[in-house]
């Protein structure tokens, strides 16, 4: 017998408590956009990103703010 996928849930906003970071798919996700567009977003600068070896990570912080509107602080 095959293993059995199993489906990830889309993130909601309340599925960030206890998360300290979001995937950049994530984070596309909970917004809306394409996943490009999220990586082209924290290639340019627009997304405040941390990587943690190879991968990109999005401060929950950071998007909770953006959320709320409250704009991203540097």
């Amino acid at each position: 017998m095959g293993k059995r996928k199993t489906e990830k849930q889309s993130p909601t906003p309340e599925m960030l408590k206890g998360r300290l970071m979001l995937t950049i798919r994530e984070y596309a996700t909970l917004v809306g956009m394409p996943a490009a567009t999220a990586y082209r977003y924290a290639q340019t600068g627009v997304l405040p990103v941390t990587r943690i070896g190879r991968s990109l990570r999005i401060p929950v912080a950071a998007v909770q703010a953006q959320l709320t509107g409250a704009g991203v602080a540097a």
